[in-house]
């Protein structure tokens, strides 16, 4: 490796997804930065996924002892990886800059108060996109219209209220400052919290379009169980992260706010699939919720006494 140019590490978290691997991997090893180590940690595949890794030439694998658990997969490189910076991905991002890793360093240099940049993305076959950052509106994320890929490209570091998902580039001594993922969640609010502790420390999220990276996954949105899952699971880390980070005065009118539009999405969902799982899944939300409430209350505790910035200001700051 070459110790004149700063190390950037490339993350790619791994479950059961080995034909995306064998399409977006190759792409990640012929990136053109010399100083680079890629890092895959798997949750526990079934499908070869293990074998294919190993097969690899310049790839490490690191096994999580956790099967499906992405946040914990996710703290879980910070131990193994060399990084100065990093370069966290799905295992369905399909890289199309050769020069993406000189082009982000570059960008993110460009301003000290620089955070996360966040690489915007198109699901495959598409010519529009919605996917370039996320917008706050009051308490909800702002609803974005698609975008054509040309507009697209204009909106190159454009400040973003937060990144979404976890394809992102950032420093590790930001990283460490911020006190990575809440590994308590399985899933879901992993970017959410991580963007609110920004703002706490006066950092800021920008947006790369210099190229448009291809999302190549699209979810299963027909499967009512799986829709249940992810829907409890979403909801309950919403309440989760919102108790463990808001003051007392925006939590409360936020908790009700959210249960309220949570409960109309319920029932929306159950009448749209003719099934009650969506309408149940916001009731095991709240039982998770009340049943870690003590763990919660123990982590807001801490959050709240070493946040530096005392006021908010997340909940209001609508950039885009």
């Amino acid at each position: 490796m070459n110790n004149n140019i700063p190390l950037i590490s490339i993350v790619i978290i791994n479950y059961n997804w080995l034909k995306y691997l064998k399409r977006t991997i190759p792409k990640i090893v012929n990136l053109s930065y010399k100083n680079k180590e890629i890092i895959i940690v798997d949750n526990g595949s079934k499908d070869w996924s293990i074998e294919y890794i190993n097969s690899l030439n310049n790839v490490n694998l690191i096994q999580s002892s956790k099967i499906r658990e992405k946040n914990y997969a996710s703290n879980l490189w910070i131990n193994n990886a060399k990084w100065e910076y990093i370069l966290l991905c799905d295992n369905d991002l399909l890289i199309v800059e050769d020069n993406l890793l000189e082009n982000l360093l570059n960008q993110y240099n460009y301003d000290n108060k620089t955070w996360i940049l966040w690489l915007s993305f198109v699901n495959e076959f598409e010519k529009k996109t919605i996917w370039y950052g996320n917008y706050l509106w009051l308490f909800y994320t702002k609803e974005k219209k698609s975008l054509k890929l040309d507009d697209l490209a204009k909106l190159n570091w454009i400040e973003i209220s937060f990144p979404s998902w976890i394809w992102f580039f950032i420093k590790k001594e930001i990283w460490n400052k911020l006190g990575w993922y809440d590994d308590f969640l399985k899933f879901w609010w992993d970017d959410s919290d991580i963007w609110i502790k920004s703002y706490m420390f006066w950092f800021k999220n920008f947006l790369y379009t210099k190229s448009i990276q291809i999302h190549i996954w699209m979810s299963e949105r027909q499967d009512n169980n799986k829709f249940r899952i992810k829907f409890r699971d979403m909801f309950f880390a919403d309440l989760y992260t919102m108790t463990k980070n808001y003051t007392k005065y925006n939590l409360i009118i936020t908790i009700v706010l959210y249960s309220i539009f949570y409960f109309i999405r319920s029932i929306k969902q159950s009448l749209f699939r003719f099934h009650i799982w969506p309408f149940f899944a916001f009731f095991e939300a709240y039982y998770l919720y009340i049943k870690n409430i003590n763990y919660n209350l123990n982590k807001r505790i801490d959050i709240q006494w070493k946040r530096i910035i005392k006021e908010d200001i997340f909940i209001f700051k609508s950039i885009h």
